[in-house]
């Protein structure tokens, strides 16, 4: 060594141009350069352009749920005996349909095999004692059939 700065690539291309580098580096067309330049952006310029560029407001509204009428929670108890089983029913009155329902165990050891709606009008649920036992308990919400 000589002490003589040798530059290692000579320049091509005009500077400021796409494809402008440096000998022996790749040159890249138009849609590279623009995907390069895109990938530059900060991250939240993507889902900004996609939120304005799609409608979120109508004047038009989606038509309101009607109200229940008639709401009441039906409840039915019973004893879940140690190590074993025991089928709740909560049934709704007359006239009335079943929308939804739930449990409560002895313990939080105690477990269901299932609660589900019974037709629809009622709500069952299976209980399981794990070691414990007591009050198990079932309800249903029940509201107007029409």
């Amino acid at each position: 060594m000589d002490g003589r700065v040798v530059p290692l690539k000579k320049p091509f291309g005009k500077a400021g141009q796409p494809g402008a580098g440096f000998a022996g580096t790749p040159r890249h067309n138009e849609a590279e350069g623009a995907l390069i330049g895109f990938l530059k952006k900060p991250w939240w310029v993507g889902p900004l352009i996609a939120g304005v560029s799609y409608n979120h407001y109508s004047n038009s509204k989606p038509p309101e749920p009607t109200a229940a009428s008639g709401y009441e929670i039906v409840r039915n108890r019973g004893t879940l005996p140690r190590n074993g089983k025991v089928v709740l029913v909560a049934t709704c009155p007359a006239g009335k349909r079943v929308i939804s329902g739930g449990y409560s165990t002895p313990s939080p050891a105690d477990t269901t095999d299932f609660s589900t709606p019974e037709g629809n009008n009622a709500w069952k649920v299976s209980f399981k004692s794990n070691g414990g036992s007591g009050n198990a308990s079932v309800y249903a919400v029940c509201v107007n059939a029409s």
